[in-house]
């Protein structure tokens, strides 16, 4: 086939010059950050030998002082310099040929308080007292220190420069300081020689000079593995740093100066040998991409034409279902509407049955995609098994059927289709290598009785397939007209709700309190909803809730419960406030982080709220509950548990969760004393909350005998009828008012 007119430029343009462009520029990025890591790499080495040579320095200076000090603490000396007569010999032995035969100090002086040398030894040997004028002049502020600073001091330095002034000081009651004698860098140290604690008398100063010699050197390139350092009068060279000596007037004493080790550089010769052949290797891969592409291109050229000669293919791809090749929406809509047009001239009717299946979203989540795709093509194929030749089987989206029933001669056979289709779906499918069970509920609406506009009669049947959702699994329900009425009114009830959420004047909470195991002291409330709606009255929580939920507006609903309950909280201190998250809620992004901020905008204490979540989340022991409740924990809110034992199960799931009470259902509070299982449930809940370090509530408490049986099996806190209803706000202040004055707290309903 000839090329179409141009392709070849296109191409070039499309493809290879983007493709060629983006290769260049990525291997000059790799070349780039391959050289400014080695760069870096080089400078941290740099720094890091820098450091270890300026503590290394730091730390000979320090070894200095504390040679000097193992002298000058000695009381021996003392009292040898405050003779009249010094005995030579006897410093000779222990001062100056000690310190030079042990630590290499080679020279040693002795000074009287007025600083005037009394002795003096060079390498060792005693020679005339008199210190040269040059050093004395150098070692003048270490002396003033020493007189002045009676305590341990530690040494200082600081970038390049190790220096040791006046102000920088050295441990042990000492100072040393970088000089230069007779054109002669040397290290001066100076220690005060003071009389005993117990004595008084003049103070003598002990003043060594070091060499900045071989010996340091080897010393300090020894000790931290480093190439060979040197002392200096010039700078380092290009491929050298040194370490900058000053003496205490901040003059250049010399250079520490060592050439460091370049790990980058040898990691760059040795991956740059390689970077050619990978470049070319790279335009090679390029190369055949570019011939891979250009004959898909002419392949897609081709399929394109042969799409557009098919009519019917495209047609067929218009009016089905990708996954299952069922008619779309689109063309059940088509066949309605011939279909309702036909019914208008006949005396038969027309079914509508929407579907949905149950427990999908499980299945789907269980087995991935890919095998709830394979779940959607075998209902569909059972589906199109149980309809007549000239019925419509449609999948509208997601787990959503509709079929189409013409020439419908009653209710009966619709009724036995429905039912066949419920036990056809009820069967196992054999997917995955087990058996995957799962259910359908139906809806159907029949045209004309129902309706005989096409959107109107989908409306129906999807308002039935609602009902028999809200009943429960496997349901079938018929569109009758007070379905219609009572989802309109749940709609107006819906958005009566969502305006009362925006103004918040008909929206109040009351409290029902929560008492410890002797029902005398109130330690805590349970926050619940109230809406004095202008038709309806007072609706509970679990009205409100169940039409928040219905209407998208519990995440907003539960937002406003958590302000309002973080408010009451700061006003009845030492009692907690426990308040409800629903699933949704729950599940919602960033709950944690909305849920911290409305704490931190009421400016409440976290440990004063309780959250309780609902039990289903102990089943699903996903790592992403365990997140949020680790998160919420971490935060400072107390978890519970609600309505526990509800499902007996989840007692084994409680060790997985970081739960700090569990609230037991008061289905099981109100059979103690008629039902012994009940009991006994109650009984191991508490024993097993014990165990794990959880704390217990019973609800529903509503007689004394179960009060008295509760704090015998060990129950930690109560509430229900027996100690008081839920109070509204002002209610509960009065209560507690009352109950703070006269110490009888609970009154509200025993």
């Amino acid at each position: 086939m000839a090329l179409p007119e141009g392709f070849r430029r296109t191409f070039f343009k499309n493809v290879s010059f983007p493709l060629l462009l983006v290769l260049l520029l990525t291997l000059c990025a790799a070349a780039a950050s391959l050289w400014l890591t080695s760069r870096q790499i080089n400078a941290n080495v740099v720094r890091r030998e820098q450091e270890t040579v300026r503590a290394s320095v730091a730390q000979r200076l320090h070894e200095l002082a504390v040679q000097q000090y193992s002298i000058t603490a000695w009381p021996p000396l003392y009292a040898q310099l405050i003779r009249p007569t010094l005995d030579r010999q006897w410093l000779d032995e222990n001062v100056g040929g000690w310190l030079y035969t042990v630590f290499h100090h080679q020279q040693v002086y002795l000074l009287n308080a007025r600083r005037q040398g009394i002795y003096a030894a060079i390498e060792g040997l005693s020679v005339s007292p008199q210190a040269p004028v040059p050093l004395l002049a150098q070692a003048a502020r270490l002396i003033d220190a020493a007189s002045r600073l009676p305590a341990n001091t530690p040494l200082a330095a600081r970038d390049n420069h190790v220096s040791l002034t006046p102000t920088r000081k050295l441990e042990p009651r000492g100072f040393a300081a970088f000089a230069r004698i007779a054109g002669q860098p040397v290290v001066i140290a100076v220690s005060p020689v003071r009389p005993p604690a117990s004595a008084t008398g003049p103070v003598s100063y002990l003043l060594s000079v070091v060499p900045l010699d071989a010996a340091f050197i080897n010393d300090l390139s020894n000790h931290h593995l480093l190439n060979p350092l040197s002392f200096s009068d010039n700078p380092p060279g290009r491929r050298e740093t040194a370490l900058t000596l000053v003496d205490p007037q901040g003059q250049t004493v010399s250079f520490l100066r060592w050439r460091p080790q370049h790990p980058g550089a040898e990691v760059l010769r040795a991956i740059w040998p390689v970077i050619p052949p990978l470049a070319i290797l790279l335009f090679g891969v390029i190369a055949w991409m570019m011939r891979a592409i250009w004959r898909s291109a002419l392949r897609l050229r081709q399929t394109l034409i042969a799409l557009q000669a098919s009519e019917a293919q495209a047609l067929h791809v218009a009016y089905h279902d990708v996954l299952t090749g069922l008619p779309n929406r689109a063309m059940l809509d088509d066949r309605l509407a011939q279909a309702l047009a036909y019914t208008s001239r006949q005396s038969d009717c027309v079914a509508l049955l929407a579907l949905d299946l149950d427990r999908f979203k499980q299945v789907n989540d269980s087995l991935g995609h890919h095998g709830g795709d394979a779940l959607i093509k075998a209902v569909a194929t059972r589906l199109c098994g149980l309809v007549r030749e000239g019925d419509v089987v449609a999948r509208t989206g997601g787990d959503e059927f509709l079929i189409l029933l013409r020439d419908v001669k009653g209710r009966e056979a619709v009724r036995a289709l429905g039912l066949r289709i419920i036990d056809a779906v009820k069967q196992p499918f054999a997917l995955g290598g087990r058996d995957i069970f799962i259910g359908v509920s139906i809806g159907v609406a029949l045209a004309p009785a129902d309706a005989i506009e096409k959107e109107d009669l989908k409306r129906k049947a999807d308002i039935a397939l609602y009902a028999a959702k809200a009943r429960g699994r496997d349901g079938f329900q018929w569109f009758q007209q007070s379905l219609d009425e009572s989802l309109r009114a749940r709609e107006a009830l819906a958005d009566d709700l969502r305006a009362a959420l925006q103004h918040k004047e008909t929206l109040t909470l009351h409290f029902l309190p929560q008492v410890d195991i002797t029902g005398e002291q109130i330690v805590g409330f349970e926050a619940q909803l109230r809406w004095q709606h202008p038709q309806h009255r007072y609706l509970t929580s679990s009205q409100l809730l169940r039409v928040a939920e219905e209407s998208g507006l519990s995440i907003a609903l539960g937002e406003w419960m958590l302000t309002q309950s973080c408010r009451v909280a700061q006003q009845w201190p030492d009692r907690f406030i426990a308040v409800s998250i629903t699933p949704v809620q729950f599940y919602s992004p960033d709950f944690v982080e909305r849920a911290t901020a409305i704490l931190q905008a009421q400016q409440c204490d976290p440990s004063r709220i309780e959250l309780g979540i609902n039990e289903s989340v102990l089943f699903n022991q996903d790592a992403y509950s365990l997140g949020i409740l680790l998160a919420l924990r971490a935060s400072g809110f107390t978890i519970t548990v609600e309505n526990f034992g509800v499902r007996y199960a989840s007692i084994r799931h409680l060790n997985h969760f970081p739960v700090d009470k569990i609230k037991i259902d008061p289905s099981f509070i109100q059979h103690m004393g008629q039902d012994d299982n009940a009991a006994a449930i109650v009984e191991s809940v508490i024993r097993l909350g014990h165990a794990m370090g959880v704390s217990v509530t019973a609800r529903g408490v509503d007689s004394e005998e179960k009060r008295a049986a509760l704090e015998q099996v060990g129950c930690n806190e109560l509430q229900g009828p027996l100690f008081s209803k839920a109070l509204s706000e002002a209610s509960v202040a009065t209560l507690l008012s009352a109950a703070d004055s006269a110490s009888s707290p609970v009154d509200g309903g025993r």
